[in-house]
């Protein structure tokens, strides 16, 4: 298993195909911790660039940036964030904090291999595979916080 911190995400540089929004976009994802809505980023980039920014834009970009593997989509929150590992083709488990919002990835071939072979056991063509596990993280656990 890989988690995000191991993967080191904020000390890799944009790739050099991508437009400035998406390389800006993906920046802004490296930095956080917790992941962002489609229109939390796009109020970053305003703050960030004197032209106006709208949110097709920024889906388009985000769209992009997942078909690279450069950003996961958080289904239950429909938010996003930078993926640990985009050099390795992997599928991926978000453990999400219901406390603070931080979200850590986990890169788990075996879990992954067993939901496909369980599927396909049963006939089913697996096309997308969504783990999410919601609890407390940690820290969070740390301070005796529960949700």
């Amino acid at each position: 298993m890989v988690e995000s911190g191991d993967a080191e995400p904020g000390h890799q540089s944009p790739p050099r195909h991508l437009t400035a929004v998406q390389a800006q976009l993906y920046d802004l994802l490296k930095r956080g911790l917790e992941p962002a809505s489609a229109y939390q980023l796009m109020d970053q980039l305003n703050q960030a660039c004197d032209a106006r920014v709208y949110p097709q834009t920024v889906y388009r970009a985000l769209t992009r940036l997942q078909a690279l593997g450069l950003v996961h989509r958080v289904e239950s929150s429909n938010a996003y964030l930078a993926c640990c590992a985009p050099a390795q083709p992997h599928r991926c488990i978000h453990l999400l904090c219901d406390r603070c919002g931080n979200a850590e990835e986990l890169i788990d071939t075996q879990i992954s291999g067993d939901l496909e072979a369980d599927a396909e056991q049963r006939q089913f063509l697996v096309q997308r595979q969504i783990v999410e596990l919601h609890g407390v993280c940690r820290h969070c656990a740390s301070q005796g916080a529960t949700t």
